[in-house]
């Protein structure tokens, strides 16, 4: 069963994950295994965190679904006055309480129920190396080697910060012979099918050992 949602969080995640288990119930529906994938869109809430001035570590965000949402939450003077430097460190302190607080209680839940959980830390153009055949997406994202590099730095540090330690997907690309992203964190069917393998092999033995324990 696939529970994912657009622009959602591990935070959201959890949520959905608590009620999936309340509406499955005991029956032979309830899962052996439940995989979260995250890590760009928690990176992304914390950015507009720090952006909308909404900074108290202990608060639980939600990201804006829509452009007219994100306009509507305003920009905050207090934050836009920080540096750079100091925004950065903010957005991966924020994001990556979140992203803590978000695991544990995924994790409860699935104790409680009997349903391992794994996480994964999924990859971006920004985590992947630079490759001759990315150029076009580049210069059709306005973006170049030092942006992405920032990105890749802040990534880094909001999942080791998290304490986590989530399975890293992050170079699941890198071996590519041709372009596996359409922007910044979706893939294409290319890239689909290569992060699909490190999934499989990341969670099969774990699926092995359920399965033997029926």
């Amino acid at each position: 069963m696939n529970f994912g949602v657009e622009s959602y969080n591990a935070a959201q995640e959890s949520l959905r994950f608590g009620r999936a288990l309340s509406e499955l119930g005991d029956g032979a529906e309830r899962p052996d295994l439940a995989v979260f994938y995250d890590g760009a869109n928690g990176l992304a809430t914390a950015v507009e965190r720090v952006e909308v001035g909404r900074t108290d570590p202990d608060e639980t965000y939600f990201q804006a679904v829509s452009n007219a949402e994100r306009a509507a939450r305003g920009t905050s003077r207090r934050t836009a006055a920080m540096t750079g430097t100091e925004r950065a460190e903010l957005a991966v302190e924020l994001g990556a309480a979140q992203y803590r607080r978000a695991v544990r209680l995924s994790d409860d839940l699935g104790r409680g129920a009997g349903v391992h959980t794994v996480h994964l830390w999924q990859p971006l153009l920004a985590t992947t190396p630079r490759r001759v055949f990315e150029g076009p997406l580049l210069a059709e994202l306005h973006t170049d080697d030092t942006a992405l590099d920032r990105v890749r730095t802040m990534y880094e540090d909001m999942r080791v910060s998290s304490r986590v330690d989530p399975v890293d997907l992050s170079d699941a690309l890198a071996g590519a012979t041709g372009p596996t992203f359409f922007d910044f964190e979706h893939t294409n069917e290319r890239g689909a099918a290569l992060i699909a393998e490190h999934v499989y092999h990341a969670i099969r033995p774990l699926l092995l050992a359920r399965m033997a324990g029926r």
